[in-house]
């Protein structure tokens, strides 16, 4: 669920607000009489790369802080040690 979150949420969201924005518009341009906007004109490309760029940027930001965060997968247990107990660790 948090992948589709970070890569397919952002991809998508600038695409939705055109598709809103084309909807607006075209409901204006049919009660005051205009032209109707081209669902595929210069917006609809200019979302789609505005997603492009939003979901790589999410992408690198998901590839470095996981080499950041990684770790060698060591886990060492809680354990008593006289009488007192010692917190487990990741190594």
């Amino acid at each position: 669920m948090s992948r589709i979150m970070l890569f397919l949420l952002p991809a998508i969201l600038p695409l939705l607000l055109y598709i809103v924005s084309f909807i607006y518009s075209n409901r204006k341009a049919l009660r005051y009489g205009n032209k109707q906007p081209k669902f595929f004109s210069k917006e609809l490309y200019k979302a789609f790369i505005t997603g492009m760029v939003i979901a790589l940027i999410c992408f690198c930001i998901f590839i470095f802080t996981n080499f950041y965060y990684q770790t060698d997968g060591l886990y060492i247990p809680a354990k008593i040690v006289n009488g007192e107990l010692v917190k487990g660790r990741n190594n």
